[in-house]
């Protein structure tokens, strides 16, 4: 699995997002992040091969141990990735 320019874009862009909101709420001492990890690039492209439905990949990821994305990433086949 590879991601296309185009994608790589994508998933950077949404990883920035993740962290921005976790800074958010941490600095706003909301929430703890004891249990969840963010993503890397890596972790997203394990997760498309895993969860891919149709050519396309959706998913929310957790910031926090209780907040999650604000909405999900969506990569399509042969735009932002490929096999």
């Amino acid at each position: 699995m590879k991601l296309t320019a185009i994608g790589l874009k994508k998933v950077n862009a949404y990883i920035d997002e993740l962290v921005a909101k976790r800074k958010e709420i941490m600095d706003a001492r909301l929430d703890t992040a004891y249990e969840t990890t963010l993503p890397n690039v890596e972790a997203i492209i394990d997760d498309i091969e895993a969860f891919e439905e149709n050519g396309e990949y959706w998913n929310c990821w957790g910031v926090t141990d209780n907040y999650d994305s604000d909405g999900p990433i969506n990569l399509v086949r042969g735009d932002d990735y490929t096999d």
